[in-house]
């Protein structure tokens, strides 16, 4: 009776060294909490000059969080769970780059009488 034929010695994984010394690049994402409409963009800064950069990403979602607080002076509870959403999932998009986010707000936040409410949840 024939022998099987023998199994092949397991081969070591490719290791690949990192490269020396500190990265040149790395990312960074900003988000603006408009409105209307959220807007992140995440880039990845080149080598030591913070104003050279690449877009890797954008993302806009349209959220109306003015829309259903009368006179705007109040967000609706429907407008801040739309702009919550909306921050998880832009977190995620920033965060599966490793980027820090810097946000800012518009007035609709800022001057919102229960502005703590929607700032609290995010």
């Amino acid at each position: 009776m024939a022998r099987p034929p023998a199994a092949a010695a397991p081969q070591a994984p490719q290791v690949i060294q990192p490269a020396s010394g500190p990265p040149d690049r790395s990312y960074l994402a900003a988000l603006d909490i408009g409105t209307n409409s959220f807007h992140l963009v995440v880039a990845r800064v080149i080598g030591d000059d913070p104003t050279a950069y690449e877009v890797v990403t954008r993302q806009k979602e349209t959220i109306r969080l003015g829309h259903g607080g009368g006179d705007m002076k109040v967000l609706s509870p429907d407008a801040i769970d739309r702009g919550i959403n909306a921050l998880r999932r832009m977190s995620s998009i920033a965060a599966s780059f490793g980027a820090p986010v810097r946000a800012v707000a518009t007035s609709a936040v800022r001057e919102a009488e229960n502005a703590d409410v929607f700032i609290g949840r995010a």
